[in-house]
């Protein structure tokens, strides 16, 4: 993996569908350096350890998920989307989205609300700031709006699984996406 060049690289490439300009419109200056400098150094990392990021803000146990919820599903283990399917990817096409399923939460609310964002494919990639270390570190930096605010944050891609090695809360319809 190359390091790639200046701030311009790391903000607002989130996806070839609409090209950057959405998805960093809102983030300020300081946000946008902030993030540009924070992706660099993950992207270093990767490079350095040649494996793939780990959230250090984010432990991969018991205790990042519901109470009692491994032992209701008879065990968990942390996987990553590769790891799930070898035809990983994170968009359908370049123009469709699909939907997300509930899964082992009662979270039909916020299921049904994630469907309604992803229905948009303007406002789902305004939310999807930068996918661009996606497949080579497994960083995705999302934006969400907070009291005041958009906050920024960067996230790595491991994901909870159920005992079958499928992702165990929300997913796509389909098996690789």
């Amino acid at each position: 993996m190359e390091p790639c060049g200046g701030d311009d690289e790391f903000i607002g490439e989130w996806s070839p569908i609409l090209g950057s300009s959405l998805a960093a419109r809102g983030l300020t200056e300081a946000q946008k350096k902030a993030l540009a400098a924070e992706l660099r150094a993950i992207e270093a990392k990767c490079i350095e350890t040649g494996g793939k990021w780990q959230d250090p803000n984010f432990h991969c146990s018991d205790m990042s998920l519901p109470s009692g919820i491994s032992a209701r599903v008879g065990g968990v283990t942390w996987r990553r989307p590769k790891e799930i399917s070898e035809k990983a990817r994170l968009w359908i096409s370049e123009w469709e989205i699909a939907g997300v399923i509930q899964g082992a939460l009662n979270d039909r609310h916020l299921i049904s609300a994630a469907n309604i964002v992803a229905s948009n494919p303007e406002v789902i990639h305004r939310v999807f700031v930068n996918t661009r270390l996606a497949d080579s570190c497994g960083a995705y930096a999302f934006r969400f709006h907070g009291t005041d605010s958009w906050d920024v944050v960067v996230i790595d891609d491991r994901l909870p699984c159920g005992p079958d090695g499928q992702p165990l809360f929300g997913k796509c319809p389909e098996s690789d996406v």
